[in-house]
């Protein structure tokens, strides 16, 4: 493992080349780099000055990862540990400086300690599940400013690295003067004071965070006027009532405008680290989408997904989610995506009768989902206790960019409101201290720890806190109660998880949410119909993330109306089950009737066919008719279904080739119409034969099949 990891180093500085080299000097770790390499080594092994270049910034990079030797190591008490779903027991890191080290250093760490030779980011989370690193530029604070602590536990999970956000490259800007008439003080979010010159009447609110951005060491991409929201930063600083009297505060963000609805939760724009393919992503995001319109997750079913994963993320973000229904962060998405994962990869079965490849997990979303939500009603909430922290001020009304604390009060305050207050004179109700002074100021440090932790569009943050840091973790490793198919089962109480037929959606009484096919490949959300024109229905498409409208008709059409596992819906009770056999073997190219006749025998039951389908069309009668194709295979190209439009497309695509296997299909007609007997006891059932011949290389049985008709009440129709 360790030469891996020695390997791995050399092959992301592009100098895997000199590996054997490496090794032979003694470098056993990530230290031996730094003790046993020295310039004269480099000269021997024969590197350029490029590859001594690339050799420096690799060590510069072992330098960031606190990776020390056991003598230092015994000198410094910092330590983290941290555990993944992977893992079942917490890892510990050392040789970190807390001062020094930054939260992107931890997670660069975190990524060399598990390399798998995967190019992964890392997402972290404190032990009770609130995200840390969705900022990147607050991931460049030292562990000390971020609140990470010696001996604090965290949650690390993998994920692509384009699922995480990047800051933009801003380059260092040495030409920006600090000059002008007048002098503005800006205060920078826990960044202290800077005194900017600037020309009011000239310059423009992106002058002077250039300006501020070069003095402070800041990119001018995180500084934003605090409580202004759209700021013109074309408008110049006299006109957006900028003036010397009072101090300009900023706040800190990189993503200070952004703000995401809550159906664009739902989008899938996720890599998860393990492919899925397209069809399991939309049945997975729909899913989620479906559930949280229904309401139907509780506490309970957090409960028994946090008992089953032991992942703390992955059970805050879903809390938040599906029972407070309000937007998470990036990094708790990825979260509920690549935990979910884990959580669905080990209920559904490896080997086997049913066997679920790494791949189509998502596809099963449904049947794990039933799974949860029927096995967490015994379940308690007990443990289910959250604490609503606000962030934003109560005195202000707007959201917090210092928070402190004044002697006697328990309500968090904006440190620019107390000193004001101090300014004016006026004193703070309920506040014990007479004559409060800058120095009674306490810094609410559990609050900026949240607050440095999300973006400005959440205020609110729902802090889980029955954390036991002592508890021994859970990982993802379970056996689950139900077999897949009793886990099938349950999906029959849960309809709004439930792939629909579109024809259904017609119903007066269908209400949404409801799972329905917008393509072979994609599942979305049936949300509402149209009043007026109840063929149009209102569905949110998961892999676009928007909403459309949609016509019922042309989705039937398009779909064959079939359900999940391919098994028929109907609007009502049929009567009558026909299977139509079609003959499309070679012989039914071949002229008809006689010989100055030009139409083909295929064409001719292809007409035949059409005059059947409109005839049924135009009677509305109660049956369902299903399409079997025969010549050298046997294929059923449509299911029972009520809509025979999408019967014509088959048929008028189909050409004459191959030999008869009449009898063999017979024999799958018979077995589609046994599985219509289980469901329909009283429905008539019969076989329709289109047919020219004899049957040609048959493997099933013909008194056999012959037999079966008779005692299944099959009435059997020939055309010739």
């Amino acid at each position: 493992m360790a030469d891996q990891k020695i390997y791995y180093l050399l092959k992301d500085h592009k100098l895997e080349r000199y590996y054997s080299k490496i090794l032979e000097k003694g470098v056993k770790n990530e230290q031996g780099f730094l003790d046993n390499i020295t310039e004269e080594n480099l000269e021997e092994m024969g590197f350029s000055q490029v590859d001594k270049k690339q050799f420096s910034k690799l060590k510069d990079f072992i330098r960031r990862l606190g990776i020390v030797s056991k003598e230092k190591r015994n000198q410094q008490a910092f330590k983290v540990f941290y555990t993944t779903p992977r893992s079942q027991a917490y890892k510990e890191l050392t040789g970190m400086d807390s001062e020094q080290n930054t939260v992107e250093d931890l997670m660069l760490r975190i990524c060399q300690e598990e390399r798998d030779g995967r190019s992964m980011g890392v997402c972290l989370f404190t032990g009770e599940g609130m995200p840390l690193t969705d900022d990147p530029f607050f991931n460049t604070w030292s562990l000390k400013k971020r609140y990470i602590e010696s001996g604090s536990k965290l949650y690390a999970i993998f994920t692509p690295k384009e699922n995480l956000r990047e800051s933009p490259h801003c380059q260092t800007q040495n030409d920006v003067s600090n000059e002008g008439p007048n002098t503005i003080c800006c205060h920078i979010m826990l960044k202290g004071n800077y005194d900017i010159n600037v020309d009011l009447e000239q310059n423009t609110l992106t002058d002077l965070r250039t300006r501020l951005s070069a003095e402070s060491g800041i990119p001018a991409h995180v500084l934003y006027l605090k409580d202004v929201n759209n700021s013109n930063y074309s408008e110049t600083l006299s006109n957006l009532e900028i003036s010397e009297d009072e101090p300009v505060n900023f706040t800190l963000s990189s993503f200070h405008d952004s703000v995401t609805a809550f159906p664009e939760m739902f989008h899938s724009d996720l890599k998860p680290s393990v492919p899925q393919t397209q069809k399991g992503l939309s049945i997975f995001f729909s899913t989620l989408r479906s559930i949280s319109k229904k309401y139907s997750v509780s506490k309970k079913t957090i409960a028994y997904i946090r008992k089953l994963s032991g992942c703390n993320a992955l059970a805050q973000s879903l809390y938040q989610l599906l029972c407070r229904t309000t937007p998470v962060t990036k990094v708790q998405k990825v979260a509920i995506v690549e935990g979910l994962y884990f959580l669905f990869r080990e209920l559904l079965p490896r080997n086997g009768d049913k066997i679920i490849e790494d791949g189509d997990v998502f596809e099963h979303s449904t049947v794990c989902w039933a799974y949860l939500l029927s096995q967490a009603e015994n379940e308690s909430s007990d443990c289910e206790i959250y604490k609503d922290v606000s962030l934003k001020a109560p005195s202000t009304d707007q959201r917090l960019s210092e928070p402190v604390r004044v002697p006697g009060v328990t309500e968090v305050f904006d440190r620019v409101y107390v000193q004001d207050k101090i300014k004016d004179g006026e004193k703070i109700p309920n506040c014990t201290d007479e004559n409060l002074r800058e120095s009674s100021i306490q810094r609410a440090t559990d609050i900026e720890k949240i607050l440095l932790s999300l973006p400005p569009s959440i205020n609110t943050f729902p802090l889980w806190t029955s954390y036991n840091a002592d508890q021994p973790i859970s990982s993802f490793r379970m056996s689950p109660e139900k077999t897949y198919t009793q886990m099938n089962e349950e999906l029959k109480r849960y309809p709004y998880i439930n792939i629909t037929p579109p024809l259904q959606l017609k119903d007066l009484g269908a209400e949404g949410p409801l799972l329905v096919h917008l393509s072979e490949e994609n599942v979305g959300v049936y949300l509402e119909k149209n009043k007026m024109t109840p063929q149009k229905i209102k569905v949110f498409d998961c892999l676009s993330g928007q909403e459309e409208t949609v016509d019922v008709n042309e989705l039937a059409n398009k779909l064959r109306d079939v359900t999940a596992d391919l098994t028929f819906r109907v609007t009502k009770t049929p009567k009558e089950a026909i299977v139509v056999l079609f003959d499309s073997s070679s012989s039914m190219s071949e002229k008809c009737f006689d010989s100055q006749c030009q139409m083909t025998r295929i064409d001719a039951i292809k007409q035949v066919f059409d005059s059947f389908s409109n005839r049924c069309m135009a009677y509305d009668f109660q049956h369902v008719i299903s399409l079997i194709k025969f010549d050298s295979t046997v294929k059923t190209l449509h299911t029972f279904t009520e809509n025979l439009e999408t019967f014509k497309e088959y048929i008028h695509g189909l050409q004459a080739s191959g030999t008869t296997l009449l009898y063999d299909a017979l024999n799958q007609g018979i077995e589609e119409l046994a599985k219509v007997k289980a469901r329909f006891p009283d429905c008539r059932r019969r076989i329709l034969c289109l047919t020219d011949g004899e049957d040609v290389g048959y493997v099933v049985m013909v008194a056999i099949i012959l037999l079966f008709c008779v005692n299944d009440i099959i009435i059997r129709g020939s055309s010739t």
